[in-house]
Protein backbone atom coordinates (compact mmCIF):
# COMPACT_ATOMS: atom_id res chain seq x y z
CA UNK A 1 0.00 0.00 0.00
CA UNK A 2 3.09 2.31 0.77
CA UNK A 3 4.23 1.89 -2.76
CA UNK A 4 0.87 3.01 -4.27
CA UNK A 5 0.39 5.52 -2.43
CA UNK A 6 4.06 6.92 -2.77
CA UNK A 7 2.97 7.00 -6.86
CA UNK A 8 -0.26 8.74 -6.07
CA UNK A 9 1.50 11.95 -4.20
CA UNK A 10 4.44 11.88 -7.41
CA UNK A 11 1.15 12.14 -9.35
CA UNK A 12 -0.52 14.72 -6.89
CA UNK A 13 3.02 17.05 -7.09
CA UNK A 14 3.11 16.48 -10.62
CA UNK A 15 3.56 19.69 -12.56
CA UNK A 16 -0.36 20.15 -13.75
CA UNK A 17 -1.70 18.12 -10.78
CA UNK A 18 -2.75 20.87 -8.27
CA UNK A 19 -4.76 22.38 -11.46
CA UNK A 20 -5.97 18.91 -12.96
CA UNK A 21 -6.70 17.84 -9.03
CA UNK A 22 -8.16 19.94 -7.17
CA UNK A 23 -9.36 21.69 -10.66
CA UNK A 24 -11.50 18.70 -10.94
CA UNK A 25 -12.64 18.43 -7.22
CA UNK A 26 -13.79 22.48 -7.59
CA UNK A 27 -15.47 21.73 -10.59
CA UNK A 28 -17.67 18.83 -9.95
CA UNK A 29 -18.53 20.63 -6.41
CA UNK A 30 -19.56 23.81 -8.84
CA UNK A 31 -21.76 22.20 -10.89
CA UNK A 32 -23.52 20.44 -8.37
CA UNK A 33 -24.22 24.05 -6.60
CA UNK A 34 -25.15 25.56 -9.84
CA UNK A 35 -27.05 22.50 -10.78
CA UNK A 36 -29.45 23.35 -7.84
CA UNK A 37 -30.21 26.75 -9.33
CA UNK A 38 -31.53 25.29 -12.79
CA UNK A 39 -34.14 22.17 -11.06
CA UNK A 40 -37.61 23.38 -12.28
CA UNK A 41 -40.31 23.96 -9.53
CA UNK A 42 -42.50 20.50 -10.12
CA UNK A 43 -46.14 20.73 -9.59
CA UNK A 44 -48.53 18.23 -10.03
CA UNK A 45 -51.94 16.96 -9.27
CA UNK A 46 -50.67 13.85 -7.12
CA UNK A 47 -49.22 14.70 -4.08
CA UNK A 48 -46.45 11.59 -4.74
CA UNK A 49 -44.78 13.19 -7.95
CA UNK A 50 -44.75 16.18 -5.26
CA UNK A 51 -43.12 14.60 -2.71
CA UNK A 52 -40.81 12.28 -4.33
CA UNK A 53 -39.36 15.61 -6.16
CA UNK A 54 -39.15 17.89 -2.88
CA UNK A 55 -37.06 14.21 -1.91
CA UNK A 56 -35.17 14.13 -4.71
CA UNK A 57 -34.13 17.95 -4.15
CA UNK A 58 -33.33 17.70 -0.70
CA UNK A 59 -30.74 14.94 -1.41
CA UNK A 60 -29.05 17.08 -4.20
CA UNK A 61 -28.65 20.07 -2.01
CA UNK A 62 -26.84 17.33 0.73
CA UNK A 63 -25.01 16.02 -2.16
CA UNK A 64 -23.72 19.53 -3.53
CA UNK A 65 -23.02 20.54 0.70
CA UNK A 66 -21.21 17.10 1.03
CA UNK A 67 -19.45 17.66 -2.04
CA UNK A 68 -18.50 21.53 -1.28
CA UNK A 69 -17.03 20.51 2.21
CA UNK A 70 -15.62 18.11 0.81
CA UNK A 71 -13.78 20.36 -2.20
CA UNK A 72 -12.69 22.50 1.11
CA UNK A 73 -11.57 19.45 2.89
CA UNK A 74 -9.47 18.05 0.20
CA UNK A 75 -8.09 22.00 -0.68
CA UNK A 76 -6.82 21.91 3.11
CA UNK A 77 -5.27 18.47 2.59
CA UNK A 78 -3.27 19.76 0.01
CA UNK A 79 -1.69 22.76 1.21
CA UNK A 80 -1.37 21.02 4.40
CA UNK A 81 2.16 21.28 5.77
CA UNK A 82 2.28 17.32 5.32
CA UNK A 83 1.63 17.52 1.76
CA UNK A 84 3.69 20.50 1.19
CA UNK A 85 6.36 18.01 3.05
CA UNK A 86 6.83 15.58 0.11
CA UNK A 87 9.51 15.97 -2.71
CA UNK A 88 8.70 14.33 -6.22
CA UNK A 89 12.63 14.55 -7.09
CA UNK A 90 13.85 13.22 -3.68
CA UNK A 91 11.09 10.33 -3.78
CA UNK A 92 11.86 9.59 -7.60
CA UNK A 93 16.03 9.58 -7.25
CA UNK A 94 16.05 7.77 -3.82
CA UNK A 95 13.20 5.29 -4.36
CA UNK A 96 11.98 6.19 -0.66
CA UNK A 97 8.45 5.68 0.48
CA UNK A 98 6.03 8.06 2.21
CA UNK A 99 6.12 8.48 5.73
CA UNK A 100 3.61 7.58 7.93
CA UNK A 101 1.56 11.02 8.30
CA UNK A 102 2.24 11.70 4.38
CA UNK A 103 0.47 8.14 3.46
CA UNK A 104 -2.47 9.73 5.42
CA UNK A 105 -2.93 12.55 3.95
CA UNK A 106 -2.54 11.68 0.24
CA UNK A 107 -4.77 8.37 0.99
CA UNK A 108 -7.29 10.97 2.35
CA UNK A 109 -7.09 13.17 -0.93
CA UNK A 110 -7.63 10.33 -3.22
CA UNK A 111 -10.29 8.69 -0.81
CA UNK A 112 -12.10 12.57 -1.38
CA UNK A 113 -11.62 12.53 -4.97
CA UNK A 114 -13.44 8.88 -5.43
CA UNK A 115 -16.00 10.19 -3.19
CA UNK A 116 -16.63 13.40 -5.14
CA UNK A 117 -17.42 11.51 -8.16
CA UNK A 118 -19.28 8.57 -6.79
CA UNK A 119 -21.51 11.72 -5.37
CA UNK A 120 -21.42 13.44 -8.71
CA UNK A 121 -22.90 10.32 -10.32
CA UNK A 122 -25.34 9.51 -8.06
CA UNK A 123 -26.86 12.97 -8.86
CA UNK A 124 -26.56 12.40 -12.16
CA UNK A 125 -28.93 9.57 -11.24
CA UNK A 126 -31.05 11.84 -9.45
CA UNK A 127 -31.53 14.69 -11.71
CA UNK A 128 -32.26 12.00 -14.51
CA UNK A 129 -35.35 10.50 -12.04
CA UNK A 130 -35.87 14.47 -11.39
CA UNK A 131 -37.05 15.13 -15.19
CA UNK A 132 -38.68 12.10 -15.40
CA UNK A 133 -40.94 13.31 -12.30
CA UNK A 134 -41.07 16.85 -14.29
CA UNK A 135 -42.35 15.22 -17.33
CA UNK A 136 -45.45 13.91 -15.00
CA UNK A 137 -48.58 15.78 -14.66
Amino acid sequence: MAYFLTEIALQLKGTLAFLLGLGGMFTIAKGLMVGLFVLPKIGSDRPSIEQDAKRLRKWMIGCAVASLVLFVGAAGLYFSSVMVSIDPEALKKNHCLLTVPQQWVTGGVAVIAVILVLIESSVSVMKYHFDLLAKLK
